[in-house]
């Protein structure tokens, strides 16, 4: 008797479980033929965007040659090069369009800007109140 019971719920939640879409996906309006595709005014068909980064070389006693990386913010690397501080510098990189911060490391030193058309670092420490 126990086991009927339990097939019978257990039908009548399955067979409860499943049920019909009542409304229909819609289906969108394909056009016949190229021509009549359309596209914003704004938007840009551009999957990248080309940046020129300059770097600020820096006086040094010694020499001090370090890997200078060019990344986005989540740390993929567009580009490396060892890098002399003491020289400047002039990189030209391909950014996905969608990156607007790029980072500038260079050892243990750490810069970020904002994306345009030309970027420009240097290694000079950033000065805070707290220093």
């Amino acid at each position: 008797m126990k086991k009927s019971l339990y097939i019978f719920i257990l039908a009548s939640l399955v067979l409860a479980s499943c049920s019909k879409d009542d409304a229909p996906a819609p289906t969108p309006n394909r056009p016949a033929n190229f021509s009549e595709i359309t596209v914003a005014d704004n938007f840009r068909w551009e999957t990248g965007q080309t940046v020129t980064v300059r770097v600020k070389g820096n006086p040094t006693l010694g020499t001090v040659v370090n890997t200078l990386s060019l990344m986005n913010q989540d740390g993929q690397v567009f580009t490396s090069r060892l890098h002399n501080m003491n020289a400047n510098a002039e990189l030209v990189v391909e950014v996905p369009a969608n990156v607007t911060k790029i980072k500038m490391k260079f050892g243990e030193i750490v810069k970020e800007a904002t994306v345009s058309s030309v970027v420009n670092f240097d290694f000079l420490p950033a000065i805070t109140n707290e220093d």
